[in-house]
């Protein structure tokens, strides 16, 4: 998650591989691991984390949110 933190703070764009994605404004998702990703909010300034699990929960958190 260093690197997700680097992006925020220096305004960088992640290495390729990483995967962080746009999914609609705000919401972001990043991959922790190969199977697992983190949802979070992204506004201005402030981070917010939504849900974290694998491909599955993410898209069902969604369709509830």
């Amino acid at each position: 998650m260093s690197v997700l933190v680097e992006c925020f703070e220096k305004g960088s764009r992640p290495p390729v591989g990483v995967g962080l994605k746009k999914l609609r404004p705000p919401l972001w998702e990043i991959r922790s691991s190969l199977q697992d990703r983190i949802l979070f909010a992204w506004k201005k300034d402030q981070v917010t984390f939504l849900a974290a699990g694998n491909h599955q929960d993410i898209k069902r958190f969604l369709k509830r949110a």
